[in-house]
């Protein structure tokens, strides 16, 4: 991973010029470039390489890295003991890969990937009678449709139609889907077509 920054700074040689600018001229090009006051614990010889308290400061002005958030494409009355993620990988010439997409990209089997599990948003109906329900999701965003319909498809299969996107929930599901090259981007169409034949999945219309 190379990490490329642009920074305005100025070289420190010792650690008492560097105390001298620590709460004056630091904390005003911290504030000018819209980050906290940089604190920075310098070594304690005076005569400390100008490249470890660069890289101190680099360390100490840089965020750090946030969750990259995934919508769990999977059911776990389906997939019991599996958690399905959808992700894109865009590709381009001199540019990284995401950090977490390269990694999800580059796993294999028997590798660790850290993670949380958040509570869901999506909730059925819950009206007297079924009512129907429209779906949309263009390209990836298609991951918490296809849970959806997996449980579903589920319920059905199993005749359980008390669950809860199961028939006594839901009387008609309705999928749109963003998909402008079939051949390139109609992500889990195989499923799709079983879904409609199962009866999970009432009418599909894509891009």
């Amino acid at each position: 991973l190379t990490l490329s920054l642009t920074l305005t700074s100025r070289v420190v040689s010792s650690r008492a010029e560097l105390e001298g600018m620590r709460l004056g001229a630091l904390s005003a090009r911290a504030r000018s470039v819209g980050v906290a006051q940089v604190e920075i614990d310098a070594a304690q010889d005076d005569d400390a390489p100008r490249e470890a308290v660069l890289a101190a400061l680099v360390l100490k002005a840089c965020p750090r890295l946030q969750p990259r958030y995934y919508t769990i494409s999977s059911s776990a009355a389906a997939d019991p003991n599996r958690l399905h993620v959808t992700c894109a990988i865009a590709t381009l010439d001199g540019v990284a890969p995401g950090v977490c997409s390269g990694t999800l990209r580059d796993a294999t089997v028997g590798s660790r990937v850290k993670g949380f599990l958040r509570p869901s948003s999506f909730r059925p109906p819950r009206g007297p009678k079924p009512a129907p329900v429209v779906l949309v999701g263009p390209g990836t965003g298609v991951a918490p449709m296809r849970a959806i319909l997996r449980e579903r498809a589920a319920a059905l299969a199993a005749g359980d139609e008390a669950a809860a996107w199961g028939p006594a929930r839901v009387s008609r599901a309705t999928l749109y889907f963003g998909c402008k090259r079939p051949d390139l981007d109609h992500l889990y169409s195989e499923e799709m077509e079983a879904w409609r034949a199962g009866g999970a999945l009432d009418a599909l219309h894509v891009a």
